[in-house]
């Protein structure tokens, strides 16, 4: 399907609009330690409007007037739609679409549909640990590939007509790879997010009737929020975790021609992970139960003493691990005085503390001494 020239002005525009909204929400923030490179990206995104609108021709203004006084038509005016066209049509477009929409309509999109591995993308997956200025910078790169799509569609009078445009969005996807390659968490984000797809599996979301156990499972015990928390693991762990599971597809895809997604190994090692990463069902118990009795007579009915072992043996860990964490949080008063060994607050109290711990014993409370109650005399009559 071929661009004509006033849908790739058009597309520009609203790709720089939705640039514009991004650095604003940022800004906003106030973030107080972007990663290195931002300044660099900050101050090229600032030109873009200028370059977009200032290479635009206006030399039939004199004849046909400006077009905020003029009828908006779907002719290319002046080289080029103006902000004032744009954001009327787009208005107008709007308008008339609800008055004529038709509720039967076939194509109408189901954005009413929950879709998990939508919502865990890689920005929302880059912003988890409070640097959201990863997660803005990768919206950019995205707005950047939407605009070379309009602009370098053809290799054209249209390309040719905005060289500093060009200019700028290479400098900007530079500045970009510059963060990209020196940066762990976008090879998280990227990993997680493609392992998020493959656990829901490609029957997710619509074809809720063909849903296998495990698909079922992690959509009744919304598994997508503990994929968030994959971020604070290392990148090397995430990285076996997500050859493993590529490679269990490509073994299913070779066995079966067909439904290979039921394949019972790939099933397996789905469940497998779920109990691995998953602190909902680390925690509670009647979460665990649940998973047990929809896997009991399900493809997955043989390895039911397996996951329930492995599912035990996390929440055991998990409890022995919360229990340690709650015993230097109680402590946490008494950790003032270490200032002086670089002590930074109470968010990095407890990987502090367990380094020092050998080295510096804090003691449990004393509990406090149950106060005796005082006898009242009965007075004499």
């Amino acid at each position: 399907m071929g661009l004509c020239d006033d849908e790739r002005n058009t597309g520009i525009y609203w790709s720089l609009y939705r640039i514009t909204k991004l650095i604003r929400d940022w800004k906003e923030r106030k973030e107080k330690y972007p990663p290195y490179g931002t300044e660099q990206i900050l101050a090229l995104v600032d030109k873009l409007w200028p370059a977009f609108l200032c290479d635009q021709k206006n030399g039939l203004h004199w004849v046909m007037g400006s077009s905020s006084s003029n009828t908006i038509t779907c002719e290319n005016e002046h080289g080029g739609k103006t902000p004032w066209q744009v954001a009327m049509i787009y208005h107008c477009e709007k308008a008339y679409k609800v008055k004529e929409k038709d509720e039967d309509d076939p194509f109408k999109p189901r954005d009413s549909v929950f879709d998990a591995t939508k919502m865990v993308s890689i920005p929302y997956l880059l912003q988890q640990n409070g640097e959201w200025a990863k997660g803005y910078i990768f919206e950019i790169y995205q707005e950047m590939e939407q605009m070379i799509y309009y602009l370098r569609r053809y290799n054209d009078e249209f390309q040719k007509g905005y060289p500093e445009l060009n200019d700028l969005i290479s400098k900007i996807q530079g500045a970009c790879f510059e963060i990209f390659a020196n940066e762990d968490d976008y090879a998280k984000a990227y990993i997680i997010h493609e392992m998020l797809e493959k656990m829901y599996g490609p029957r997710y979301p619509y074809d809720e009737e063909n849903w296998d156990v495990v698909t079922k499972i992690m959509v009744q015990h919304c598994i997508h929020h503990d994929f968030t928390r994959l971020m604070k693991k290392d990148l090397k762990d995430l990285a076996v975790f997500h050859v493993e599971l590529v490679k269990a597809y490509v073994a299913a895809r070779t066995r079966h021609e067909h439904n290979w997604i039921q394949d019972e190994e790939l099933l397996q090692l789905r469940m497998t992970l779920i109990c691995e990463f998953s602190h909902s069902i680390h925690e509670y118990e009647h979460i665990r139960k649940d998973v047990l009795k929809q896997l009991a007579g399900s493809a997955l009915d043989e390895a039911v003493p397996v996951m329930a072992l492995l599912m035990t043996k996390k929440a055991i860990e998990f409890k022995k691990l919360k229990k340690e964490k709650e015993t230097w949080e109680v402590n946490d008063w008494r950790l003032n005085e270490l200032n002086v060994y670089g002590y930074g607050g109470s968010h990095d109290m407890y990987d502090f503390v367990k380094g020092l711990k050998d080295q510096i014993p804090i003691p449990d409370p004393v509990p406090e001494k149950p106060k005796k109650k005082k006898k009242s005399k009965a007075k004499k009559r």
